[in-house]
This record gives C-alpha cells, sequence and structure tokens, in this order.
C-alpha cells in the first residue's frame, strides 16, 4: 500500500471515529430534551389539575355551609307568613331580616328553584303528594312545602312539592 493510500485510510477511520461519539452525543440530548418537555407538560397539567380541584373544594365547602343555612332562612319565611295580619313593628323587622338574609344569598350566587305553576323536575323538585285536579295541567306543581336553592347551577337543595295528575 502507498503512503498517500495508507494516510487517507487513516484520515478516514479518524472522521468515522468522530462522527459517531458526535451522534451519540446529540441522540442523548435528542433524548434529554424529549424527557424535559414530557415532565415540563406532566407539571403544567399537574397545575392545572390542582388549581381545579381546589376550586372545586371550596365551591363544594361553600356550599355545605350555605346548606347550614337555609332552615335559618325557612324559619324567617314562616315568621314572615305568621305576622301576615299584623301591623306592627315586629313583622316590619322580621320582614326585613328576611330581605337581608335574601340579598346575602343573591350576593353569594344562592337562587331559589322555582315551583309553583312549574312542571315537575326531578331533577330540581321532590315531589311528596300527588292530587288529581282536572283543572291543572298534567305534572304541574301546585303547592310547595319547602323550597329549593340551587348554587352556581348545582341543586343544594330540591324543591319539596306537591304536583297535579
Amino acid at each position: 500500500m502507498s503512503k498517500k493510500k495508507a494516510a487517507e485510510e487513516i484520515l478516514q477511520q479518524e472522521e468515522t471515529a468522530v462522527e459517531e461519539p458526535a451522534a451519540e452525543e446529540k441522540n442523548e440530548a435528542n433524548e434529554a430534551m424529549e424527557k424535559y418537555l414530557r415532565l415540563a407538560a406532566e407539571f403544567d397539567n399537574y397545575k392545572k389539575r390542582t388549581i381545579k380541584e381546589r376550586t372545586q373544594i371550596a365551591e363544594n365547602s361553600k356550599a355545605d355551609i350555605i346548606k347550614e343555612f337555609l332552615p335559618v332562612m325557612d324559619n324567617i319565611s314562616r315568621a314572615v307568613a305568621a305576622l301576615e295580619g299584623a301591623d306592627d313593628g315586629v313583622k316590619q323587622g322580621v320582614e326585613l331580616m328576611a330581605k337581608q338574609v335574601g340579598d346575602i344569598f343573591a350576593k353569594l350566587g344562592i337562587e331559589k328553584i322555582p315551583a309553583i305553576g312549574e312542571t315537575f323536575d326531578p331533577n330540581f323538585h321532590e315531589a311528596v303528594m300527588h292530587i288529581e285536579d282536572d283543572s291543572c295541567a298534567e305534572s304541574v306543581i301546585v303547592e310547595e312545602f319547602e323550597t329549593g336553592y340551587k348554587y352556581n347551577d348545582k341543586v343544594i337543595r330540591h324543591s319539596i312539592v306537591k304536583v297535579a295528575n
């Protein structure tokens, strides 16, 4: 073999030897980058999921607290109804309390579920009585025994009603 051919072979071997580690390092770098991107995406998903869970826990906690105050509102409404014929300061005081509680409920996003005259919907109403009445349409609520409430479109208490036909 000539010296020139030997030198070319040695040069070619050295180039191949240099290219192989560079290719391996490039592959390792690509793999590391892919792992980093996957980890970053997983962490972003984790943050979003925990924020959603915290929000849901807070909303459920608010709904539970609101549920505890509903009997108080019921009693105030009963007091207003009991004082219907009275014409004194007590009636005005009780009506003012009812208005204040109603305003607080409205501010918190608590809504009454409409019942009387509405079509019965088991998602919002609980029927405890049924009557036959030809003057009413089918499945119409004729009496409400307990007011139902919603909080952020979630029923926190169903309306307890009497349904016709």
